[in-house]
């Protein structure tokens, strides 16, 4: 582990060619620079995870839509998520937790190949929609401790790979989507009041803590 500090420098924004960006668990503070990756159309791997980053991530960080791996994890960024996110299909594994990100959950789009989301300890609002079913791909999607509403939509039960799925401490309502059925690799599925806790097998499912009956 390294132990770089100081802010990230205005420069960074200028290398054209940047593929990937690996600045996880120092001790960088401040904002991201405002022009990172405006002028960086290959950028696909960004990880800024475990550090003390303040601030809205920059407007253009995927404007390449190249983006395939985002760890932001365990910082201070607040505010919403850039507009190109949405656009970025090729996104193959996703960290946001334990940020404090505003965002509604409309901010993202359709990632058919991605494998892994966690986005909890947030303060995402919205509800979780249909085009998350379009994810076949995904093994983990973690969502716990935010403040989205409404109902699990059916279409989560099209994702049949998945291995964890933790929606907890939300404020999300109505019945159970009949569809999670389906999902036959969860090989726990949890309701009521309860902690999520990893069994050895490490599959598991959790909606505790909603008002989902």
């Amino acid at each position: 582990m390294n132990q770089l500090y100081e802010e990230v420098p205005e420069t960074i924004s200028r290398l054209a060619n940047l593929q990937w960006i690996l600045l996880c668990t120092n001790n960088f503070s401040g904002g991201i620079p405002r022009d990172f990756g405006k002028y960086s159309p290959s950028l696909s791997d960004v990880c800024f995870s475990d550090n003390s980053f303040t601030g809205e991530l920059p407007r253009d960080l995927c404007s390449g839509f190249a983006l395939r791996y985002l760890a932001i994890n365990g910082n201070d960024f607040t505010g919403p998520l850039p507009d190109c996110l949405k656009n970025c299909s090729g996104l193959t594994r996703v960290r946001q937790d334990s940020n404090q990100f505003t965002a509604d959950m409309s901010a993202f789009g359709v990632y058919p190949n991605l494998d892994f989301i966690s986005l909890s300890n947030n303060q995402f609002v919205g509800n979780l929609t249909a085009q998350w079913g379009r994810a076949y791909k995904s093994h983990e999607f973690e969502d716990r401790c935010n403040d989205l509403t409404g109902k699990i939509p059916d279409e989560m039960g099209n994702l049949w790979k998945l291995l964890s799925l933790n929606l907890s401490n939300n404020h999300l309502a109505g019945d159970i989507a009949i569809s999670l059925g389906n999902l036959s690799k969860l090989k726990e599925k949890k309701r009521n009041k309860i902690k999520y806790q990893k069994r050895r097998n490490g599959f598991g499912c959790c909606l505790a803590r909603n008002s989902t009956r």
